[in-house]
């Protein structure tokens, strides 16, 4: 009840780019690496293949009850292709939301929760974003050295269940 959020309502979302393949996915993080092969496996959910791609998706989105930077951007563009019919196998894909879903409302859950967590608008900003890529060797003192803060960490979960609420889309339990 005393937590704050620095939300900004649904409409920021116009922010984002239409098309998932200008949002800068480089310069975000999955809980694998840089989350390159994002646009990749949102397009592939139109094909056959979707019941694995939507599997991918949970696997590099949501690793134990967690969720992580590029979370809340690639959940708005499957809710996104959700709406719009845009997916081969829709059952597959609300399977992998729901798992998503649930990992974020347990994050929020932490009483480590600050009083105010970042906006989606906020979570993009440049200085969030990881630096452009040089080699794997500096990505991996990258990964060792970063620590997003507490704003920042639970703004994901907060941003990736607001997109989710707001999508109406029907996440089962």
């Amino acid at each position: 009840p005393g937590r704050k959020t620095a939300r900004q309502p649904i409409e920021s979302t116009m922010l984002l780019p239409r098309n998932h393949d200008e949002l800068p996915w480089a310069r975000l993080t999955h809980f694998y690496g840089r989350a390159t092969e994002i646009p990749t496996l949102l397009d592939a959910l139109r094909t056959d293949a979707s019941d694995t791609t939507a599997a991918r998706l949970a696997h590099v989105l949501e690793h134990q009850d967690g969720v992580t930077q590029a979370t809340p951007f690639a959940v708005y563009y499957l809710c996104g292709a959700l709406r719009n019919g845009l997916v081969s196998n829709t059952t597959a894909l609300m399977h992998t939301l729901g798992v998503i879903h649930r990992a974020a409302q347990f994050m929020q859950s932490s009483p480590a929760r600050p009083e105010v967590t970042l906006s989606l608008v906020d979570l993009i900003a440049e200085s969030r974003l990881w630096p452009a890529y040089v080699s794997d060797e500096d990505d991996e003192v990258l990964w060792e050295e970063w620590a997003p803060d507490s704003a920042e960490y639970y703004g994901w979960a907060v941003e990736t269940c607001r997109l989710i609420a707001a999508s109406g889309l029907l996440v089962a339990a």
